[in-house]
């Protein structure tokens, strides 16, 4: 039995040798949240209504921290899982062996590296446009804001079942050349 192919969606989308931009984008979040602190006026939009514009403010607190924290928290939960899922590649409760494994941590790496990257830049984007409202240079946060949420939840989930079916089919193809070699 020949292996599976490698999953589509463009390899999910990752070039594997850019394993640090998540990190970088994170500390260019925390660089932007820092460094325009300092000069923001006193009342910051706090609540925004479905299409983006902000309805309730409130005054100039360290509550604006939250954005850069929330990624840091999600960037360090995603690496500490990502750990866990390279040492301890099990698909439906099985342990994959050998080339199995290193083609689903391979896949899994990359899918990740994607889902890391895109929620910090996006967290960045968020960060500038709610900086723009502070200042009142902008009215809402701007459809294309919902527009990247919804494409990165719509990757999220496509990503997990390419992985998911890829895993599988490895898993096959394992049990296929373990019953050959019997």
């Amino acid at each position: 039995m020949a292996p599976p192919r490698r999953p589509v969606l463009w390899t999910l989308l990752t070039p594997p040798s850019l394993g640090v931009l998540p990190f970088v984008l994170l500390v260019l979040l925390w660089a932007v949240a820092l460094a325009q602190f300092p000069r923001l006026p006193d009342l910051l939009p706090t609540r925004f209504i479905p299409w983006g514009e902000p309805v309730a403010w409130s005054p100039k607190s360290p509550a604006y921290f939250v954005l850069p924290a929330t990624g840091t928290l999600i960037l360090f939960t995603l690496g500490l899982l990502q750990r866990l899922a390279l040492r301890h590649t099990v698909v439906d409760g099985r342990q994959l062996h050998g080339r199995a494994a290193r083609a689903v941590r391979h896949v899994l790496r990359r899918y990740l590296f994607f889902v890391k990257s895109a929620l910090m830049a996006w967290f960045i984007n968020l960060e500038f446009r709610i900086t723009q409202l502070a200042y009142g240079t902008r009215e809402s946060l701007g459809w294309d804001s919902y527009l990247v949420a919804g494409l990165l939840v719509l990757y999220v989930m496509a990503g997990a079942w390419i992985m998911l079916r890829s895993a599988r089919r490895w898993l096959a193809w394992q049990d296929a050349q373990a019953a050959t070699k019997a």
